[in-house]
């Protein structure tokens, strides 16, 4: 299931936060060149019996609202944000692409756990935000002439009918809840020279539907609300 979708478990109350790395973010609108990576989206329907499971249909909608979303927010902060297509590339390059992806989703997931859980934070992540995807970023600078590398991860659940049917069932016995859908993503700045996060943002909260423009919107310009202006 991964970590990103079990964390949809412990989803408790709205929170929207971002860091930003003592690097800091170097750029100018309509200047900086950033290069928008392969978006990172699945939804989930959530059983009466607490499994999610994917649903393919939902996650193809979601990100066709969550790219025009993006879109949005690069218009109205003038951001030089472009998209490219891993398919087109060679085979070599494909890969290297692909493995740059997955190498970020463990760094985030990681972030996003220590953030979420600091128990398990070890003390090397007590100071200053400090985060590296490491130099095969740069393999990603090469490719598309960006300065900077956005990386978009995001999750979505929704209750089954079942699942509704149990909840009103323990709040009406036992006056307790059991967990409905969740919505979690965080979005990533990567520096493509040096490979460090230099902003990461999150988003945690029970509400919320990809599979709406509208509502897919709202997340996106949540989720961006910490991005650096400049």
């Amino acid at each position: 299931m991964g970590v990103v979708a079990a964390l949809l478990f412990v989803v408790a109350a709205c929170a929207s936060t971002s860091q930003v790395s003592e690097q800091g973010v170097d750029f100018r609108p309509g200047q900086t060149r950033i290069a928008l990576m392969p978006l990172d989206i699945n939804l989930y329907l959530l059983t009466a019996g607490g499994v999610l499971e994917p649903r393919a249909d939902w996650t193809e909608a979601a990100e066709g609202h969550v790219r025009d979303a993006i879109e949005n927010v690069k218009a109205s902060r003038k951001l030089e944000l472009v998209a490219f297509n891993v398919e087109s590339l060679p085979s070599g390059q494909q890969q290297t692409m692909t493995q740059v992806v997955k190498l970020h989703s463990l760094v985030g997931n990681e972030i996003l756990v220590q953030r979420r859980i600091p128990e398990l934070r070890p003390p090397t992540k007590e100071g200053p935000f400090d985060w590296s995807i490491g130099p095969h970023a740069n393999a990603v600078g090469q490719l598309t002439g960006a300065r900077y590398g956005l990386f978009v991860t995001m999750r979505d659940s929704y209750s089954s009918a079942g699942r509704v049917a149990l909840n009103l069932l323990t709040s009406v016995l036992f006056g307790i809840s059991a967990n409905g859908g969740q919505q979690l993503g965080y979005a990533s700045l990567v520096d493509l020279e040096t490979g460090q996060i230099v902003w990461f943002g999150t988003l945690l909260r029970g509400t919320g539907d990809l599979r709406s423009p509208e509502a897919a919107q709202a997340a996106v310009d949540q989720l961006f609300a910490g991005l650096p202006e400049s």
